[in-house]
């Protein structure tokens, strides 16, 4: 079993995600804090209509002046595999910005506890969820025994579907709800054992005076309390990570049939040295206690949805005869618990999985986003309790339990550290606003790398300095490091009346050919913030014979349009300053930089340019590539090219790359662009 690691949290943004138009705005400041509500009538439903004087924040025992109340409906969607307007284009750019209506999702799959009879149920029980959701939203897709198999945060649906076809391979471990474990065979309890007096009687536990318990040593016993834990540690690491989230809602799907520990055996702590189980579950109980306190704090509700529906004969493998009714309310028991714990609610029983999967949509879907500035605001770092009431009659309230203020404007050696903090969080850091283009493979094993850094401007308008201090860390899907690098960067810059200064910083990193996560971040030792990307890199595999098109570098034709440091970072790898702007004018002129590798004794490449709209090309440039000399058996080669946007009517667009050798060989990369 493959540990959770940290990378199934990466943020991969295609284009498409980058270009949704804001329809709220939402005050943003250091010392401006929102609070994500939920408030439901006694049926469920969202309470509509309320106003700043309907609502009251109480921070630490002090009432607070509401500020700005908003309440946000997202209206129902409904998308398939044919409404993906760019198939699957090249995702190189990513950033941290958000829609301000966009919602973040993480769907845990509970491999571990989920059985292989199930998977048509978990597949429709997840695909329902994919199709409802908005193009706004992005989803993170985890398996807990099978890391490998996950899918960073996305809004691509095309990305979440393949991961959606990997359910097949990661159920067949589970253990059932009788305890059997599929990688072991269920033992008889030894004759041999010790009986142990019945401990004192406990309200709700079926077992009466002069009974006795006969300890269970199941041979599946160390499986079903490591997959126990496995998931609970799970759980509680996403809510950790989702602490950074900026999204104004967030949620924790856990599609699970559930643990079958029975919480009950923690009243018997006195015992706990002389049964075994019973010690297993009182460590599950403390670890779940945990994780209920991390998702509080960040705002994390957790919806537990049983892909069995109503648990019948398939809940065990092989005959069954008598079900384990104890077992399977267990099951139910603890999914109820995570929900009532955190916020969310519960789907279990239910013999209408689409309509449940619809019920947890649309409570995610009304809510309002309060704001408040804190008096006194402390800039302590410490996790801040909150409580919102609101004052209306049967008026039913869930509301993210606080908040945790930045720490003070630090040192260099405390800005490194929190960079240090970014570059190793799982989730991406929205402190600072950064874009990121990535593009691997240019020259050996190489990678360029272009950060935006879109700097907010002081409210007197003047001009800034401030240290820099910019990292970038590889891991493989297995969370191993495979490469590093930090610099620091002193930054000064004027907005000459702008809202916020913008500029790029350049840089290379050397990574093995294998697919890894880059972490970029970048920590502001004058804010006192950081922001972080992670961007999944493929890069080109040299030793192949197939004809492989890089990376594709977009420039803009003409004068500088921000300033770009270190100067000569990327001299000799590519021949502009390399934009991470998906969006341009039809005014604008393109430069497109195509590096090519292929292994034949063909000296040439024909490489066609191309802007498509659905099936209609737009623009086209054709030409040769030569082969570098003396590149050897595998060859390499380069396209510099420009293309002209001019007379494109405002829309999305593919910019489309196809090389092909004389033998009739092709590889092709398309990006995702839009024309306003």
């Amino acid at each position: 079993m493959r540990s959770v690691c940290a990378i199934c949290l990466g943020l991969a943004v295609s284009a498409a995600g980058l270009l949704t138009a804001q329809q709220h705005m939402f005050r943003t400041g250091i010392d401006y804090v929102q609070l994500d509500v939920v408030v439901t009538d006694g049926d469920g439903k969202a309470i509509r209509g309320l106003t700043k004087a309907d609502f009251e924040i109480i921070e630490r025992g002090r009432v607070q002046t509401v500020d700005d109340v908003q309440f946000v409906a997202i209206p129902p969607a409904r998308r398939t595999l044919t409404d993906v307007t760019t198939t699957v284009p090249t995702i190189d750019v990513g950033t941290n910005w958000h829609p301000p209506t966009g919602r973040q999702w993480v769907v845990v799959i509970d491999d571990l506890h989920i059985l292989e009879l199930h998977l048509r149920q978990t597949k429709q029980v997840v695909q329902e969820l994919l199709e409802s959701l908005s193009p706004d939203d992005q989803v993170a897709i985890v398996f807990v025994g099978r890391s490998d198999l996950s899918q960073g945060f996305t809004n691509d649906l095309g990305a979440q579907m393949r991961t959606l076809g990997r359910i097949k391979d990661a159920l067949g471990f589970a253990c059932d709800a009788a305890n059997v474990c599929a990688s072991t065979i269920r033992a008889p309890p030894s004759e041999s054992m010790p009986k142990l007096p019945t401990p004192p009687p406990a309200a709700g536990v079926g077992i009466g005076p002069g009974d006795l318990v006969v300890p269970r040593f199941d041979a599946g016993q160390r499986d079903r309390h490591r997959y126990a834990l496995a998931t609970v540690e799970v759980l509680k690491n996403i809510s950790t990570a989702l602490v950074r989230s900026t999204y104004p809602r967030k949620a924790l799907v856990y599609v699970s049939e559930g643990l079958t520990y029975s919480l009950e055996n923690t009243f018997y702590a006195d015992y706990l040295d002389f049964s075994r189980d019973m010690a297993d579950a009182k460590e599950i109980f403390d670890q779940l206690q945990l994780a209920f306190d991390v998702a509080r704090r960040a705002g994390v509700p957790v919806y537990s949805i049983d892909p069995r529906g109503l648990p019948d004969c398939t809940s065990v493998r092989g005959d069954c005869t008598l079900l384990p009714w104890e077992n399977i309310r267990a099951q139910m028991n603890n999914m109820r618990a995570l929900a009532k714990n955190t916020g969310g609610l519960a789907f279990v029983g239910a013999s209408d999985l689409t309509r449940s999967v619809r019920a947890l949509v649309d409570d995610n879907s009304s809510f309002y986003v309060i704001g408040y500035y804190p008096q006194p605001f402390e800039r302590d770092g410490k996790f801040h309790d909150v409580s919102v009431v609101v004052k209306r009659p049967g008026a039913h309230v869930r509301a993210r339990a606080g908040y945790t203020p930045p720490k003070p404007a630090p040192s260099a050696a405390e800005a490194r550290q929190m960079l240090d903090d970014a570059l190793g969080a799982a989730l991406p850091a929205s402190g600072l606003t950064l874009r990121a283009m990535v593009a691997p493979g240019l020259h050996g094993m190489k990678t360029v790398v272009t950060i935006e850094v879109a700097y907010p401007v002081p409210l007197d308008g003047s001009s800034v300095a401030d240290d820099l201090h910019v990292g970038m860390l590889a891991l493989d899907h297995d969370g191993k490091p495979k490469a590093s690098v930090r610099r620091a960067f002193h930054f000064t810059g004027s907005p000459r009346g702008a809202s916020e200064i913008t500029y790029a910083i350049n840089d290379v990193i050397e990574l093995p050919s294998q697919p890894l996560i880059l972490r970029v971040a970048v920590a502001s030792q004058a804010l006192g913030q950081s922001g972080a990307i992670h961007l999944p890199v493929e890069p080109i595999d040299h030793a192949r014979d197939e004809l492989q098109v890089g990376a594709v570098v977009i420039g803009i034709d003409g004068p500088p349009r921000q300033a770009a440091v270190p100067p000569g970072a990327l001299k000799d790898l590519v021949p502009f300053q390399p934009t991470t702007a998906r969006i341009f004018a039809p005014t604008d002129t393109l430069r497109v930089f195509v590096p090519l590798f292929w292994a034949s004794k063909e000296r040439s490449v024909t490489v066609t340019l191309s802007i498509t709209r659905g099936n209609d090309v737009v623009a086209v440039r054709q030409g040769q590539a030569l082969a570098v000399p003396d590149s050897g058996s595998h060859r390499q080669s380069s396209v510099v090219d420009t293309l002209p946007l001019t007379g494109l009517q405002t829309g999305r667009y593919l910019l489309e790359v196809e090389a092909r050798l004389g033998s009739g060989q092709t590889a092709k990369r398309a990006i995702a662009i839009e024309i306003r």
